[in-house]
């Protein structure tokens, strides 16, 4: 909410600022319930799932 708070009103810092927050707090979610993950395994994933949505499928084809 603070985000889209942030975006309504055209504060592109404050809406980076609240990105940051929320890559932090995905940060301690993977530590606490998801150890030997990082947030490059949820870029790499996000990249294959962009690329499926893009090309139909998910191989790299």
């Amino acid at each position: 909410m603070e985000l889209a708070d942030a975006h309504s009103q055209g504060a592109r810092i404050m809406a980076l600022v609240e990105l940051s927050d929320l890559v932090g707090a995905v940060e301690g979610y993977l530590r606490r319930h998801h150890p030997g993950s990082s947030l490059d395994d949820l870029i790499t994933m996000a990249a294959i799932t962009g690329r499926a949505f893009k090309n139909g499928h998910r191989s790299a084809r």
